[in-house]
């Protein structure tokens, strides 16, 4: 049980406009070789928290070469000119041994300054224990998730089918869910042959 208190987020304007986030759509924007379906889907969860950390903003954008590649290194390589730097919540694409592809993805955070918590104490009871929660200043970051795909006409089929979850037009499915992280040999197999009938694909 939670009782909760009002929530104030006070969010300095330059971490907006430079923040890892901006970084990562300036150099996508840039590359000639990425397709960015858009817009991205943005989570922004302003509730009261009795748990830290706190998540204010949730980004999760996809990106895919512009045309059709099953090579994992090219892949990795688009990966890394989207991300910028390693980081240690990442997830390179790699050939699974039943033919079928992991896709890749990169997980990481940044500060958004601090959330301001107005309201009394919050009460949680957790095993039987009491727990207080005093008001004053709680930190408050956000995540962003890069998915990084083979083909832009499944990128976009992903992109669609997360903003339609999103705005409540239909539910989650784990097929699609698990699409996000693999293909299937047989699913891999159907973008290449698709794509050989594309005249400048092959």
């Amino acid at each position: 049980m939670v009782e909760e208190g009002k929530i104030t987020v006070e969010t300095p304007s330059e971490i907006q406009k430079k923040g890892s986030l901006q970084e990562i759509l300036a150099r996508i924007k840039s590359n000639p070789y990425i397709f960015h379906p858009v817009p991205d889907i943005i989570h922004n969860d302003l509730g009261a928290y009795p748990f830290l950390p706190y998540f204010v903003q949730k980004a999760e954008i996809i990106v895919s070469p512009k045309k059709f590649t099953e090579s994992v290194e090219e892949l990795n390589e688009l990966m890394k000119q989207v991300v910028g730097r390693e980081l240690r919540k990442t997830e390179m694409c790699s050939m699974a041994s039943d033919g079928g592809m992991k896709l890749g993805h990169a997980i990481f955070e940044e500060e958004m300054g601090m959330a301001k918590e107005l309201g009394l104490v919050k009460l949680v009871l957790w095993k039987r224990r009491r727990m207080k929660f005093l008001r004053g200043l709680y930190p408050q970051r956000r995540r962003i998730i890069v998915r990084i795909f083979p083909d832009p006409i499944l990128a976009s089929v992903i992109h669609d089918y997360d903003w339609e979850v999103e705005r409540g037009e239909r539910d989650p499915d784990w097929e699609t869910e698990f699409g996000k992280n693999a293909l299937s040999k047989e699913q891999l197999d159907a973008l290449r042959d698709r794509n050989l009938l594309i005249p400048g694909q092959s």
